[in-house]
């Protein structure tokens, strides 16, 4: 980026950006607390220390609000060519048949696994691997790229294949999958989990903020767990 500040207008909507080069910066470590935490928050903060978050975030995110008519948007054909993001979209979004359907933190917890994997099978070829990428990993960028019945079959292969092996799916892929496996598992227990605090307690805040928490702990663990995967 020539500029370390820059905006871009895009249908009629401005956004700012920042250099990569200067980090965004948050509050410091101590802004991370609650009042009086509960014991799932509880943990959170102590995998948060444990795991030493700092308060510098390298990258940026772009996104935007598109100006459709949303009452009527899934109920359309061809949508991922509108949206774009129909891809990272949970299954229960994206359901057609799914009426008055109130979105919960955990479409937005599997929104971001569905980002994760879609980064891994797109990752580029590490130098050990085969110069061309192999053909089952670009079968598997397809079914990535489809609805979500071959998304699905795309995830099967990531998470339940027993090993996914190297040279057919270059090295980047094969050493994410255990990472992969276990953040999957975990949200469909978080599925689970969700159906209870909604028949106990209904569609409100507090179940909203019961289902994050518990989402952010999980990937904490997880990530505790396979943080040697880190360079």
């Amino acid at each position: 980026m020539p500029y370390s500040d820059f905006r871009l207008r895009t249908s009629g909507i401005w956004f700012q950006l920042r250099n990569w080069a200067n980090p965004i910066r948050s509050a410091p470590a101590a802004w991370f607390q609650w009042c009086f935490p509960n014991k799932v928050q509880t943990k959170i903060l102590q995998i948060y220390q444990e795991l030493k978050i700092v308060k510098d975030c390298n990258g940026f995110v772009i996104d935007r609000d598109m100006a459709v008519n949303w009452r009527h948007y899934f109920s359309e054909g061809n949508i991922s060519t509108k949206s774009g993001t129909s891809e990272f979209m949970s299954d229960q979004l994206l359901n057609p048949n799914r009426k008055n359907y109130v979105r919960s933190p955990l479409d937005d917890y599997r929104s971001l696994f569905y980002v994760t994997q879609w980064a891994c099978a797109f990752h580029e070829l590490s130098p050990e691997d085969s110069p061309k990428s192999p053909a089952l990993l670009q079968q598997l960028r397809t079914h990535l790229t489809g609805d979500r019945v071959t998304r699905q079959y795309a995830t099967s292969t990531m998470v339940d294949m027993l090993n996914i092996r190297k040279d057919k799916y270059g090295i980047w892929l094969a050493e994410a999958q255990p990472f992969l496996r276990d953040w999957n598992a975990s949200l469909s227990l978080l599925g689970n989990e969700w159906v209870d605090i909604v028949k106990s307690r209904g569609h409100n805040s507090v179940s909203f903020r019961q289902c994050a928490d518990l989402g952010l702990l999980v990937f904490l663990e997880i990530a505790r767990k396979h943080i040697h995967l880190l360079p």
